[in-house]
């Protein structure tokens, strides 16, 4: 049997504590900083999400 490196992707669920002055400003300050905030300490994988993260045979050929 051979092996072969399947790349692939699953989604967590969590929430993240934002100081502001209300709940329209922290969902803002989220959008606007998202790519720079810590990840969740407390998450959970989201049920059925774990798959592929390409199913096209010339592209996962790119892992092996």
């Amino acid at each position: 049997m051979k092996k072969f490196k399947l790349p692939v992707t699953w989604e967590v669920s969590g929430f993240l504590e934002v100081e502001a002055e209300s709940l329209k400003e922290a969902i803002v300050y989220f959008e606007n900083n998202s790519d720079n905030l810590p990840l969740p300490d407390d998450f959970d994988y989201v049920d059925g999400s774990y798959d592929l993260s390409c199913h096209e045979e010339e592209y996962v050929e790119l892992y092996q």
